[in-house]
């Protein structure tokens, strides 16, 4: 016996019909019929009977109907639950630095609003993608380049990038220089691995330079505090100093733009994250 053939007994008894249970079942009257037949082998007696226009339930079917019914509206009740179940377990999801300072509050307060329950991680780039890799987080934003992999992911957004520096450092310097000179200064940048640091390096590779910094920082906002110093010059995504006092030294041969990619694994397509992601 299967779970699947108390469902079409039970259906059975209640429409005491096999045409009314299969539609009601959406599978076909020889369905029913050979679902009933196993079931009654499998009882060794006769669990109904089969009139002219439907069937009349027996002595032994009916005590057997009785025992299904709680075991049909258990299951019922959890299928009616099932959606606010996922709720209830924490969506993971992990971000790089930029998104994290910028616009992932404001995602996580939406799904906080629609009852989605979330465990957030900050981390350089490629210990995000590690994460999505392990398991460890369900949606990541990435920053950089789409990684290859058996990932679905799309582009959400992107920041332009710029190196920028205090008045006094700034008036010192032309007001546009080439990436050349500028990699001459004391640059303040963030660390190996963070997307930022990947995108400018990949940059320089391609101009044929290297970058010596001279202040390096996991964290933009030391280095936002270190341009204000006049320590240097640091290179960030501009949305990081939009309210600052800083100012931009244009560099006419770099324009680089660090692209967000929302990423999920797509053997979770079928789980509520598919529509968290969908809806980016």
């Amino acid at each position: 016996m299967n779970f699947n053939q108390c469902v079409i007994f039970y259906h059975v008894c209640r429409e005491l019909n096999f045409t009314k249970a299969a539609k009601k079942l959406f599978i076909t009257q020889s369905a029913v019929s050979h679902a009933m037949k196993e079931l009654e082998n499998e009882a060794g007696y006769p669990l109904i009977e089969r009139l002219h226009r439907g069937v009349k339930i027996t002595p032994a079917g009916l005590e057997f109907y009785h025992s299904v019914i709680p075991l049909i509206e258990d299951f019922n009740k959890l299928n009616q639950q099932l959606p606010r179940l996922a709720k209830k377990v924490p969506m993971k999801i992990a971000a790089c630095m930029t998104f994290a300072e910028n616009d992932l509050a404001t995602f996580i307060q939406g799904l906080s609003q629609q009852g989605i329950l979330t465990e957030v991680q900050i981390a350089k780039a490629d210990e995000v993608l590690s994460l999505l890799e392990n398991g460890e987080a369900d949606l990541i934003f990435l920053e950089g380049p789409a990684p290859s992999g058996t990932f679905l992911q799309k582009e959400i957004k992107s920041y332009s990038l710029g190196f920028f520096t205090n008045q006094a450092v700034a008036q010192k310097l032309p007001a546009k220089m080439k990436l050349a000179n500028i990699l001459q200064e004391n640059l303040l940048v963030r660390e190996r691995g963070s997307a930022v640091r990947e995108l400018l390096e990949a940059a320089l590779v391609l101009n044929h330079l290297a970058l010596h910094p001279s202040w390096q920082s996991n964290d933009s906002a030391g280095l936002i505090a270190a341009a204000k110093a006049g320590l240097g010059i640091a290179f960030l995504p501009k949305v990081l100093v939009e309210t600052s006092d800083l100012v931009e030294i244009k560099v006419t041969d770099l324009a680089l733009e660090n692209p967000v990619i929302a990423l999920m694994r797509k053997t979770a397509e079928n789980s509520p994250v598919y529509q968290v992601w969908k809806n980016l």
